[in-house]
């Protein structure tokens, strides 16, 4: 019976693993050939092969379904990380996993992008592939005992439990470059390691925990107005042939004010808590490990000392106003931890004018001037998230 067992399942895991490792070289950047990556990189992406190929096997109980339903999520995971790479110059990363929850939590905000015939296609595509599964390839339970299933799909989990013991005892080093990291391990060990990083203690100096309880309020103190709008630069760093007369009133704001300059922050494509983060906490993103593909995961949610917190010591009421829902990014747990005394989301903007489908701009600046104007007793710090780009 055993035998049995073993000449359905391990054609299918050993098929199912070799063209899992061929997948992979579908990936861009392309990953190295598998005899050129480290042992132990190759260890775990056999071991976590063989346990997620045994998990589905004892849900499906048909080996060659549960191979193609893997395999076709690594080819998901491969496709969804060029168009990443296509788009943002960054492979999909472990901590990019939280945005399928995202996508479920709010539709709206990546439904339009696949459009909704193509998602409908999609579910369907899904259907009958799983209807076909069943109906093409008999269950192992029709062929053998419980008994006799379950210890197989035991063993199988075993062994990837094994291999991947071995793979972890030497620890592959990673450099947080998404890239370069994706093409020395391939994609299931980067993933793993990354996620590996994630759980680990991290300790950093925050700028802001060194400077004390902050001074006293003087009398009638400024107010203080931080805009986040990653839709706006000078445009005429880029061609000297720009007219200056363009930006007259970003112009006319630097002359009058006490101070200005440039600020380093992460501002390439999406991923606009990179920005908030780093602008918040005063922290490179060199300085954060692998937390810099998303801080707010778990980086986020302890105490920490920022420039919202720091002001709050001052005698400032923090408050951010983000016309989006609040628990987008977990900024409703978040936003608290990083010294801000209230979230004004989405709900506070029913029926307010939009731009497409988002708040409009001028809205959210109404708002921002009325928080200002009712403020005369204690100064405000209050952050402004742009209202036509709230879907990071």
């Amino acid at each position: 019976m055993a035998d049995s067992f073993w000449s359905a399942a391990a054609p299918a895991a050993v098929a199912g693993a070799g063209l899992s490792l061929l997948i992979e070289r579908l990936l861009q950047p392309p990953t190295r050939p598998m005899w050129r990556r480290p042992v132990a990189a190759l260890a775990i992406h056999l071991g976590l092969w063989l346990l997620l190929f045994s998990c589905l096997l004892l849900v499906l109980q048909r080996p060659f379904f549960a191979a193609a339903a893997l395999l076709a999520g690594m080819l998901f995971l491969v496709l969804v990380s060029n168009a990443k790479f296509h788009a943002l110059r960054e492979p999909f990363v472990f901590q990019d996993f939280e945005y399928f929850s995202d996508a479920l939590r709010h539709p709206r905000l990546y439904l339009p992008f696949l459009g909704a015939g193509r998602a409908l296609l999609a579910l369907l595509a899904f259907a009958a592939a799983v209807t076909g599964g069943l109906a093409i390839e008999r269950s192992l339970l029709s062929r053998l005992p419980v008994t006799e299933f379950l210890a197989g799909a035991g063993g199988l989990a075993l062994a990837g439990l094994l291999l991947l013991w071995l793979g972890l005892a030497k620890k592959l080093s990673v450099s947080f470059d998404a890239a370069a990291d994706l093409r020395r391990l391939g994609l299931l060990a980067a993933l793993w390691r990354y996620g590996e990083e994630e759980l680990r203690p991290f300790k950093v100096s925050w700028p802001y925990e060194h400077l004390g309880a902050g001074p006293p309020v003087r009398a009638h103190p400024a107010h203080l107005v931080v805009v986040q709008s990653e839709s706006f630069f000078d445009v005429r760093r880029l061609f000297s042939g720009i007219r200056t007369e363009v930006l007259r009133e970003f112009d006319a704001l630097q002359a009058s004010a006490l101070w200005q300059g440039r600020l380093q922050v992460s501002a390439w494509g999406a991923n606009t808590v990179r920005t908030e983060f780093a602008f918040l906490s005063g922290l490179a993103i060199d300085s954060l490990a692998v937390h810099r593909f998303n801080p707010y995961r778990r980086l986020a949610r302890q105490e920490l000392a920022t420039l919202a917190s720091y002001l709050r010591r001052c005698g400032y009421r923090t408050v951010c106003v983000h016309p989006y829902a609040a628990s987008f990014y977990a900024r409703d747990k978040v936003y608290p931890r990083l010294g801000f005394d209230e979230f004004i989301d989405i709900r506070s903007f029913s029926g307010a004018p939009k731009s497409g489908p988002y708040v409009s701009d001028l809205t959210v600046a109404e708002k921002v001037c009325s928080l200002l104007a009712s403020s005369s007793e204690q100064p405000l710090f209050l952050q402004g998230r742009h209202g036509s780009a709230c879907r990071q």
